[in-house]
């Protein structure tokens, strides 16, 4: 089973941590589940079972995702490790979702478009940038093919995918968020305070 592990958390509202904690339970449910890696094994694009931009199989997709060993973090914990900033976009990330940097942890989500979207499609984004720290990437403009890259397409699956996913216990991403001097520090709270 692969776990979210919350590392870090800046730039968040109080207000906003509630759907965020909602995404990292609804996104460990259905990596988790066998849906997701049956997605994965039977992926198809141009009519083969593979992703476009890899030149890894299917298998080979789903061990490197399911081994959690990011390009910075390289041990097999089975984890996901999220270290999540959200930030106000200037004029020139408008339009921009999310976006991560191959030398550093934190991935960054665009304020505007966390509060506009479900929760699923923030946790959608949230895998879409994290295949990046594992090694996976697609063209930065758009193309045809984006959409069947690693990052996309489980990132769509996460956001839009099975209905059917059954309940697996959930963890308590709460207590991780509330127990984090870093993220109540930016809006000014010790963790004791966080919640009240």
């Amino acid at each position: 089973m692969l776990k979210v592990n919350l590392n870090q958390t800046s730039g968040f509202r109080t207000s906003e941590l509630p759907k965020l904690v909602k995404a990292l339970e609804h996104l460990e449910l259905t990596v988790s589940s066998p849906e997701f890696a049956d997605h994965i094994k039977n992926f198809r694009f141009n009519n083969i079972e593979n992703f476009a931009y890899t030149e890894m199989s299917n298998v080979r997709v789903l061990n490197r995702v399911m081994t959690g060993a990011e390009l910075l973090h390289p041990d097999e914990d089975r984890e996901i490790d999220i270290w999540l900033k959200c930030f106000n976009p200037t004029l020139s990330q408008l339009h921009v979702v999310g976006f991560t940097y191959p030398n550093m942890d934190t991935q960054f989500i665009n304020r505007s478009f966390f509060n506009r979207m479900s929760i699923t499609e923030i946790a959608g984004n949230i895998f879409h940038e994290w295949a990046h720290k594992i090694s996976f990437n697609h063209p930065f403009k758009y193309t045809e093919d984006r959409c069947y890259s690693v990052p996309y397409a489980l990132g769509y699956f996460i956001a839009y995918g099975d209905s059917k996913i059954g309940a697996i216990p959930k963890r308590n991403f709460q207590d991780k968020l509330q127990d984090s001097e870093i993220f109540c520090s930016h809006v000014g709270l010790m963790p004791e305070e966080y919640g009240k």
